[in-house]
């Protein structure tokens, strides 16, 4: 009799422990398939792996978190979908604007800002190298007519005029030969004449 009850509870340690193992083995499976989920939505692009949080129970998936568009909603249900293993997707994903700016970007926002940077700095240098090219116009012109001395600037087709003039006529020349020069847009001139001094402060009497 005692044997009997001994092989029971014998075959019940064991079917408990092939219960434990198979439990244990879920949980590792699951945890498994929530990674590939992570790892397939970064290499997608389409999805933030910060902003979508992963749950999956017995191969059925639950997306939450809280996405700016409508569009990246349904890409973390598509890559869930896509991954191997998964049963189901429950996608409870909420649709924010506001979520734009919260946890890391997508593969592809990262991209468009990147692209933003770039044509951004694209702009700076065609604009300094437009800029140059204008200075450098400007000089010549300037040196042809007799006018090397004077000091040039330019900032926004803004040329701003410099030094010392002969005379008031030879200021006006200079203002109206820049002016002429394609891509300025104003001229401000502040030549002064040779040997003028600036007019004093009158002191009050006492």
């Amino acid at each position: 009799m005692k044997s009997h009850v001994a092989r029971g509870l014998a075959l019940l340690m064991i079917i408990f422990s092939i219960l434990l193992a198979a439990c244990a083995e879920k949980r590792i499976d699951d945890a498994m398939l929530t990674a590939r989920i992570k790892t397939q939505m970064v290499t997608d692009g389409r999805v933030s792996p910060t902003r979508v949080n992963v749950d999956t129970l017995n191969g059925d998936v639950t997306l939450k978190g809280e996405v700016p568009a409508q569009e990246e909603k349904d890409a973390a249900a598509e890559v869930a979908r896509g991954v191997e293993g998964v049963r189901s997707v429950n996608n409870q994903i909420i649709v924010n604007p506001a979520a734009a700016g919260a946890g890391l970007p997508s593969g592809n926002e990262m991209k468009q800002q990147a692209e933003k940077a770039a044509g951004a700095v694209e702009q700076e240098l065609k604009k300094g190298a437009s800029e140059a090219l204008l200075l450098g116009e400007i000089k010549a012109r300037l040196v042809a007519a007799g006018y090397g001395n004077v000091t040039v600037g330019v900032e926004q087709g803004v040329a701003t005029l410099k030094g010392e003039a002969p005379s008031d006529k030879d200021r006006i020349a200079v203002e109206a030969i820049v002016e002429k020069i394609r891509g300025v847009e104003k001229v401000d001139n502040q030549l002064t004449m040779k040997g003028r001094s600036p007019t004093p402060t009158p002191i009050p009497q006492m």
